[in-house]
């Protein structure tokens, strides 16, 4: 539902029926589930914060709606709200429009949002798009707003750097993502190997191949180390049973995307941007002459990122 198509009116009822809905879910779930061996108080299940209804910012118009929202949905609760800025690299990317929706922000009192920029694709965003992006999350951040990434890679990972205090991402994908009224595929997904040096998903073949150019051990993390032998015992698993291989890969992106956060978290920035350099000059030759990897993916995104953070912050 496009929410600028409606009139105010409706808007507002749309958010009241939001708002009662979050507010009440949990609590009443548990009151008509909840026997009598079971001390559990519904009324200390309310939401931490309640996400309003959102509308896609793609013009100034469109931050006037959104302002609609919040105000409606903060006249309805007294819980915190995290409203979400959906927005395209092309409205965002405007410093104009960046203290536009800063603006918002702050006269409308919230004190932390998620923010998800449509299209952020890594093979298709150049250094000044990032650059600007890195800018507005600092400026939020500076503003006292806590800042909370959807559909996030390792570049929302490098936002901590900036203010950042979160990223969201899904057991095989979720790191980019575009508003859209088509139906999607019911097709498995592929069998893709998190490579944490390359920041990015690759196939198992290529993974492989890459991994034994670099001439790399095994992946430690928790999951690989009790599921696989060697690079080529993964290989040989996927073609023996490419079904149930998924688990563990899914489960091995998991952690070490975990993992990355935490190591970010602890390290300043100047450390963050020494170990993705070191990772991009030990692995773009191998990346390069790997067989199984398209000579049309590259991997130019990692300095790309380097660059953007280290322009903005430094």
């Amino acid at each position: 539902m496009d929410a600028g198509e409606i009139s105010p009116e409706d808007r507002e009822k749309i958010v009241r029926s939001d708002v009662k809905f979050q507010e009440r879910i949990v609590p009443e779930s548990l009151e008509e589930n909840a026997t009598k061996y079971q001390d559990i108080s519904a009324s200390e299940y309310q939401p931490k914060a309640i996400i309003p209804w959102h509308h896609r910012i793609r013009s100034s118009g469109d931050v006037d709606i959104n302002t609609h929202i919040i105000e409606t949905a903060l006249d309805q609760t007294s819980l915190s709200l995290k409203p979400c800025i959906q927005t395209t690299k092309g409205f965002i990317t405007n410093l104009s429009n960046q203290q536009q929706v800063l603006d918002m922000l702050v006269e409308t009192g919230v004190d932390q949002c998620f923010i998800w920029v449509e299209g952020l694709d890594k093979r298709d965003t150049g250094q000044d798009t990032y650059e600007k992006i890195t800018r507005f999350v600092k400026a939020v951040s500076d503003a006292g707003i806590d800042p909370h990434f959807y559909y996030a890679d390792y570049f929302g990972t490098m936002l901590h750097h900036a203010g950042l205090s979160g990223v969201t991402y899904g057991t095989m994908w979720g790191e980019e993502g575009e508003e859209t009224v088509e139906g999607t595929s019911g097709g498995g997904a592929l069998s893709r190997y998190y490579v944490p040096q390359m920041k990015d998903f690759l196939k198992i073949p290529a993974t492989v191949e890459l991994q034994q150019l670099a001439d790399a051990p095994m992946c430690d993390c928790r999951v690989c180390s009790n599921q696989f032998d060697s690079w080529i015992d993964l290989a040989e698993r996927e073609e023996d049973d490419d079904e149930n291989i998924q688990t563990p890969i899914k489960k091995h992106h998991l952690v070490t995307r975990y993992k990355q956060i935490r190591e970010v978290e602890d390290q300043d920035l100047g450390e963050t941007i020494d170990e993705c350099r070191e990772d991009f000059n030990e692995y773009v030759s191998p990346f390069n002459a790997a067989n199984q990897i398209s000579p049309s993916k590259k991997v130019d995104y990692l300095p790309i990122w380097v660059n953007a953070i280290e322009n903005e912050l430094n």
